[in-house]
């Protein structure tokens, strides 16, 4: 599985996502998100490690459109919208080359557990498949030099739109609270991840699950922002949501590896080493989506209004121990 990443540090940085408490929360909230896309360009700019940098790039997208659904002003709609789909649309463009790396890695963790003594001609020519078109994704990414370019024009055009919008309750009434003016996108997300949950249970399919992730890392990333105020309660739920999302992840990286070998051009019909090997997939599929399940009754057992009132009171603690 995935490395599982969680909030450690108990004094926030500015690279760390988390808002300092002497400062306003929508003033932090602007500037980490800032922070992110100026670490996105950097790294798209540079590509040192293809495969580290891209990782690193798509986590840092996710971020950044995690703390743009805490923006829930109307007047800021199509602006938010905006955003949004040129993150996605970027992280689109280069998918594939994290999706080709991660199925050799998933590929060597499943055979890891296939019988000593099978038959390796089969697993060996399907590697080999996999390994070209990993190197074929990562060398159109880092020689199609005008493609990174336009990506780099892309993400700063939207990283100077982002700087010019005033932070979240600009001109907004005074007794309303920096806590209150980002709980609706607290709660939204929250509701989404819930649902998602909610229909995975009813529908075990490879796509409720996949849905089902994406809430869950924007619902984390939200949380690292608030959790100087009350690491001793947050950091718990980021864990939670770091595991969670770690084994929708692994169950998401299964089912690209069961497309993968389906779609190449290695013979499967009939061959028992390739049976066995689709036989720890299915397996492996149905534990982590067990595991999820699992997790996600203790996770979603608070209704979206409870979730984000004890929000607030973490937030209210938190400040009161930092006068």
């Amino acid at each position: 599985m995935p490395d599982r990443v969680t909030a450690q540090s108990p004094t926030p940085t500015s690279s760390s996502g988390s808002a300092r408490i002497d400062r306003s929360l929508t003033d932090e909230l602007r500037r980490i998100t800032l922070l992110q896309y100026d670490s996105l360009i950097e790294t798209l700019s540079s590509l040192n490690d293809v495969d580290d940098d891209i990782h690193s790039a798509r986590k840092a997208m996710k971020r950044i459109r995690a703390l743009l659904r805490l923006d829930r002003e109307a007047h800021r709609r199509e602006a938010r919208r905006r955003e949004n789909v040129t993150l996605r649309d970027v992280a689109r463009r280069i998918a594939p080359v994290r999706d080709a790396f991660m199925t050799i890695r998933t590929f060597d963790l499943v055979t890891s557990a296939l019988p000593s003594g099978h038959d390796t001609a089969a697993i060996s020519a399907i590697r080999n498949h996999l390994t070209a078109s990993h190197l074929h994704e990562r060398n159109v990414v880092q020689h199609d030099h005008r493609l990174r370019l336009e990506i780099v024009d892309e993400l700063s055009a939207a990283r100077h739109r982002v700087a010019l919008m005033p932070p979240v309750g600009t001109g907004r009434d005074t007794k309303v609270s920096d806590f209150d003016m980002l709980s609706e996108g607290l709660r939204r997300t929250y509701r989404s991840a819930q649902r998602s949950y909610r229909r995975a249970i009813t529908h075990s399919d490879v796509g409720s699950f996949h849905r089902w992730r994406k809430p869950v890392k924007y619902s984390r990333h939200q949380l690292t922002l608030l959790r100087s105020f009350r690491p001793d309660t947050i950091d718990p739920m980021i864990e939670q949501l770091s595991n969670l999302g770690d084994i929708l992840g692994y169950e998401q990286d299964l089912g690209v590896l069961d497309t993968a070998i389906s779609a190449g051009p290695i013979e499967i019909d009939g061959d028992p080493v390739l049976t066995a090997l689709f036989e720890i997939i299915d397996r492996d599929r149905l534990e982590r989506q067990g595991q999820a399940l699992e997790l996600g009754r203790e996770v979603y057992i608070d209704t979206p209004d409870d979730f984000t009132a004890r929000l607030r009171r973490d937030w209210v603690t938190g400040r009161y121990r930092s006068t």
